[in-house]
C-alpha cells in the first residue's frame, strides 16, 4: 500500500549517539517496478514457507540495491510495531477495513449476526483489533453491504469499489 525511505542510522561523518536509539529520517517514495514484484513474490511464497499460518494481513518487505542495482530482500517483518501509516494518505483506514474483513471472515455461518447487529459486530471486532478510533474509520463499513445481509447478492454493488481503484491505476 505505501513504501518509504529510511535514511542511514550509522554515517560515518557523525559521532555516536548517546541515545537509545538514533533519529531516523523517513520519507515517502514510490517504490520502482522491480521493488514492488520482488516483494509481492516474497509475499506470495509465505504460505509455502509457513503452511499452517493464516497469511498476513501486514508484510513489511526490507529492500536494498545491489552492486549490480537489482533488489535484494534484506528482511521480511510481519510482526511490525511501525507500520508507517502517516507517509501514506488512507493507509490507516484501509488497515482498519482489512481487519474488519479478516473478522468477517473467520467465523461460521451460524455466527454471521442479522443486519440489526452488523454495526455492533464491527464495533466488537475493530476493539478485538485494537483499531477503534472514531476519528479515522474503516474504509468502508459492514452496513455498505446490507445487500448481502438480504440473502442477495449482485456483482453491480462492488463497480463502484472496482471503478475508484481503476480510477486510482489511470
Amino acid at each position: 500500500s505505501h513504501a518509504i525511505r529510511k535514511g542511514p542510522l550509522l554515517r560515518t561523518d557523525a559521532a555516536p549517539t548517546r541515545a537509545l536509539f538514533a533519529p531516523e529520517h523517513i520519507q515517502p517514495r514510490t517504490p520502482a517496478a522491480d521493488e514492488c514484484e520482488l516483494a509481492q513474490r516474497i509475499v506470495e511464497l509465505l504460505p509455502r514457507l509457513l503452511p499452517n499460518a493464516a497469511p498476513p494481513l501486514y508484510a513489511r518487505v526490507d529492500l536494498l540495491r545491489d552492486a549490480a542495482g537489482a533488489p535484494c530482500v534484506i528482511e521480511l517483518e510481519l510482526i511490525e510495531p511501525s507500520l508507517f501509516l502517516d507517509f501514506a494518505p488512507d493507509a490507516a483506514r484501509r488497515l482498519a477495513a482489512a481487519l474488519l474483513d479478516q473478522a468477517w471472515h473467520q467465523i461460521g455461518p451460524a455466527q454471521v449476526p442479522q443486519a440489526a447487529q452488523a454495526e455492533a459486530f464491527e464495533h466488537a471486532a475493530l476493539q478485538r483489533a485494537g483499531v477503534a478510533f472514531d476519528p479515522v474509520p474503516p474504509r468502508y463499513r459492514s452496513t455498505y453491504f446490507a445487500h448481502i445481509f438480504g440473502g442477495g447478492y449482485a456483482a453491480g454493488y462492488y463497480s463502484y469499489i472496482w471503478s475508484e481503484v481503476l480510477d486510482a491505476d489511470s
